[in-house]
């Protein structure tokens, strides 16, 4: 199995098709573009200087040796991430470190701050969040509304369109729906996104998919090894429930009485497990 993993993954930057074309060469001789200087690269890339100073502005790097220190630790991590032939249960089990341990690197690393900040202002502002995902991300939806009840936060999870659009259609005031959606391109959630634009309800979308989708008001990109490939959906569910474990974090900061909700429903929890002790009828 093929572990090409790029340095720089040119469709995260607002680059034209010479600066494309430039990057993926420098992805393909990485370690000749590390071993150069700018003088060297000139000749190499054929690239002018103050070209090579523009592309590595506009890919946020102050200037090529910056770039060049952002490819050095990128470079030193790619041990992790090298995926073998299964050829037996250590290949796999190999395999499957690899592309958990990349997934959760790369969609933290690249996790905008100030958006996650907004996020969060959005969702305590709500009187109610809606999370919503088919298949395996049923789970980081599921998660991710137990997790805001904890908070004090009123939250749903559904995985069924039509109760989730019963829903939809009689609520009032602020919402906000979470959809998880690996490729965004399901036709229930294509639905959905336009309801919920007819309605007039902002979305989060967690997903995979980095092209613009009309409607999204807030969107984060997870990270995946194999974008293209189905293996057994791993590494996309654990990257929904990172995302949903860290905007919960953020929240749990930001939330004064959030010890509160918690020790309360700890609580609850104690009495159940005393009740359940104490009750032969289940016996």
């Amino acid at each position: 199995m093929e572990n090409k993993i790029k340095i720089f993954d040119e469709s995260n930057f607002d680059l034209n098709e010479t600066e494309i074309e430039i990057v993926k060469k420098i992805n393909d001789n990485i370690d000749l573009f590390l071993s150069s200087n700018i003088i060297a690269l000139e000749k190499i890339l054929f690239y002018s200087k103050s070209s090579i100073s523009r592309l590595c502005q506009k890919m946020g790097f102050k200037n090529i040796i910056e770039m060049k220190t952002f490819a050095i630790d990128k470079k030193s991590k790619l041990d992790l991430y090298k995926v073998q032939k299964e050829e037996d249960t250590y290949t796999r089990i190999n395999n499957l470190i690899a592309y958990n341990v990349y997934t959760i690197n790369e969609t933290l690393n690249s996790i905008d701050a100030k958006q996650l900040n907004n996020i969060c202002n959005k969702i305590l502002s709500c009187e109610k969040i809606f999370c919503y995902g088919i298949g395996s991300s049923y789970l980081p939806a599921y998660e991710f509304s137990s997790n805001l009840l904890k908070l004090g936060i009123k939250a749903n999870a559904f995985n069924d369109l039509h109760v989730l659009l019963l829903s939809l259609s009689s609520i009032s005031g602020e919402n906000l729906l979470v959809i998880f959606s690996k490729s965004a391109a399901h036709s229930e959630i294509v639905f959905i996104i336009e309801t919920a634009k007819k309605l007039n309800i902002p979305i989060l979308l967690v997903t995979n998919n980095k092209e613009f989708i009309d409607g999204i008001t807030y969107k984060i990109v997870f990270e995946d090894l194999y974008k293209n490939k189905r293996i057994i959906a791993t590494s996309s569910k654990i990257s929904m429930l990172v995302i949903s474990d860290l905007i919960y974090y953020e929240l749990y900061s930001k939330i004064e009485s959030s010890n509160t909700s918690l020790k309360k429903a700890n609580e609850l929890i104690k009495e159940w497990q005393f009740f359940k002790t104490n009750n032969n009828s289940d016996k």
